[in-house]
């Protein structure tokens, strides 16, 4: 196993310990810094994402500092760097707009959930009571409300709420109406999601809607099946198909190896990895689990135990303990994280033979 201290840390500290009166001083240090790091694929976008909520959490006074980072999904007065451009919300005689380089799009009373999607602005905007998306120069349709805003095959995809009723919109095409939905996704062509009609929910790809139980989750297809978590009464368990996996108190996000879902589950308030149906349950037990892969088709993951996260890897710890490990990610047999301790920020990689 190799650490070694991650040298960018100190930026990341300085943010945590600047005020607003300094941060304008430190804003192209940081942009130039972390976009060349983030280019040269030296720091994920994810791993930046973490420590801005950690370092957000230890002097919210930094917020405008820290949201220079934020690339994906934007605050209001947020600043990303996208093509090289800057990209940020601006607000003048009462009326806001987005900005991208040189280039400021129409202002609108309102504007929201400003992102980036090739290489254009996608926001939702708002006039008088109604909000309607925006990408680029195109307006949509209006509705009363707009959420879980994203792109999908170069279309706007999102749910809405109009005339009392939920439903996905993906370009200009309104799919059915529910009681409620949540948070869409296209595979294969068609747009996947949970909805619910009286009180239950159930999973609908495109056209087809299954099973109904009292709540359903994020929902993902593996070999043409949808695969998500559901609960019946106080159980939790994992769908595949038509298949219904062993209930437990509650259960993690599955996937599938060889054949069969791999997934955390709960038992007695303490967490554990399980696969299949219940054929196999490792045997110990943490706080809580994440990040959890599988590497030679053995679990690989992030377990939390009282104040310390470390590496697990079937049951075997494979690391050092940390404040906190952000990033796992696995490649030919080698395995990188970084761990923080206290303001100490370590590049860590393992070799599991």
């Amino acid at each position: 196993m190799k650490v070694r201290e991650y040298l960018p840390v100190r930026f990341f500290s300085r943010m945590a310990l600047s005020t607003a009166k300094e941060a304008p001083m430190l804003i192209s240090k940081v942009f130039a810094e972390f976009t060349a790091l983030v280019a040269a694929g030296k720091i994920s976008e994810k791993m930046i994402e973490r420590l801005i909520a950690q370092a957000r959490q230890e002097n919210p006074e930094s917020r405008r500092l820290i949201a220079l980072l934020s690339k994906d999904r934007l605050l209001d007065g947020a600043v990303a760097v996208v093509a090289g451009l800057a990209l940020y919300t601006a607000c003048r005689d009462g009326k806001q707009f987005v900005v991208c380089g040189n280039t400021e799009y129409k202002p609108y009373p309102r504007v929201s959930s400003v992102s980036v999607a090739n290489s254009n602005p996608l926001f939702v905007a708002q006039d008088s009571n109604e909000q309607f998306v925006v990408w680029g120069y195109k307006e949509y349709k209006q509705y009363h409300r707009i959420f879980d805003l994203s792109a999908a095959d170069n279309k706007p995809l999102y749910d809405v709420y109009y005339m009392d009723k939920w439903f996905v919109v993906w370009g200009d095409v309104e799919y059915k109406a529910y009681d409620s939905v949540n948070k869409p996704s296209v595979v294969d062509g068609k747009p996947l999601y949970a909805a619910q009609r009286d009180d239950r929910w159930f999973v609908v790809w495109g056209d087809v809607e299954y099973k109904a139980y009292h709540y359903v989750c994020n929902p993902s297809i593996v070999d043409g099946k949808p695969l998500y978590v559901a609960q019946r009464d106080d159980c939790w368990f994992v769908v595949w198909g038509d298949v219904e996996y062993k209930t437990y108190e509650n259960v993690g996000n599955p996937f599938i190896v060889c054949g069969k879902p791999l997934y955390a589950a709960q038992r007695d308030g303490r967490w554990f990895v399980a696969w299949g149906d219940g054929d196999l349950e490792y045997k110990e037990m943490y706080d809580s689990i994440s990040g959890l892969s599988a590497v030679n088709q053995v679990p690989l993951y992030v377990a939390h135990r009282g104040s310390k996260e470390f590496v697990v890897w079937s049951d075997i710890r494979v690391s050092g303990a940390y404040d906190q490990i952000l990033d796992l990610t696995s490649e030919d047999g080698v395995h990188t994280f970084y761990g923080r301790r206290g303001r100490k920020l370590y590049e860590v990689t393992i070799k599991i033979r």
